[in-house]
């Protein structure tokens, strides 16, 4: 990749992470956060299935 398409596509990312506050918090949460998170919203929907 030239460096002026890698910029392109980096802006790209940067523009899509801040038009959505869940997706930014997604990538920017700790992965043991993010694991936690993924635990809980699993039991969650265990326990709302039954």
């Amino acid at each position: 990749l030239g460096e002026l398409q890698l910029e392109e596509e980096l802006f790209a990312q940067l523009i899509f992470l801040h038009r959505s506050p869940e997706t930014l918090i997604r990538f920017t949460r700790p992965k043991s956060a993010s694991r936690k998170q993924e635990h809980y919203q699993n039991q969650n929907q265990h326990l709302h299935q039954n």
